[in-house]
């Protein structure tokens, strides 16, 4: 690799405050990186978790509906399911982890009276009700943290490219144009060292 740079005291100083300056920050992305990919794998245990518990939520909830359609037929059941109005929101908040930014979703759902008589209406049709909210909040949890993931995964391949970017390219440089400069430096010295006792040898003559 070669360098532009004259081989002066100004630039020295000059490359060794770059130099300094690169390697805490190629410390900082690496730490940044290491704690990016600890997150990472926190959330995707997080994300596993949830979604073993989301599966099995929504196994339990079709179960549910499937007996009350036995019990009360598909026609019952859709009638029974009309005559309930629900409204249901998602609030997103944010976090921050290393620069990141992180949605946090809260998912909110309330039901109005139903317009109908209990009477005649078969209890796997409440269990049903209740199942299907548990695992549509689960379902929220579980996008939550697949948004967290990819975010995290980005963020990550950026410092990654950072950091490589440090060590490979910008490093080398500036460790080459320091060692040139101070070899140029020595030599000159040296030279004019050389000189100087050469002219002193002379006028001592």
């Amino acid at each position: 690799m070669t360098t532009k740079l004259a081989a002066t005291k100004t630039n020295l100083l000059k490359v060794k405050k770059i130099l300094a300056l690169t390697r805490e920050g190629h410390q900082l992305l690496d730490e940044k990186r290491k704690i990016l990919m600890a997150e990472h794998s926190s959330v995707m245990q997080d994300y596993q978790s949830v979604r073993e518990k989301c599966q099995a939520a929504f196994k339990t909830a079709y179960s549910a509906l499937n007996r009350a359609v036995i019990a009360m037929g598909a026609d019952g059941v859709d009638r029974t399911a009309a005559a309930i109005e629900t409204t249901h929101e998602i609030f997103v908040m944010k976090k921050r982890v290393m620069g990141v930014v992180l949605p946090i979703f809260r998912f909110q759902m309330s039901e109005s009276e139903p317009a109908f008589s209990p009477l005649g209406v078969d209890s796997s049709v409440d269990e049903a009700i209740t199942r299907f909210r548990d695992a549509v909040a689960l379902a929220v949890q579980m996008a939550e943290k697949k948004a967290a993931l990819d975010r995290i995964m980005r963020e990550i391949r950026k410092t990654v490219r950072k950091v490589n970017a440090l060590e490979k390219i910008h490093l080398p440089y500036f460790e080459e144009t320091l060692k040139y400069i101070s070899t140029r430096l020595d030599e000159e010295s040296r030279e004019a060292f050389s000189t100087l006792k050469e002219i002193k040898a002379r006028l001592g003559k």
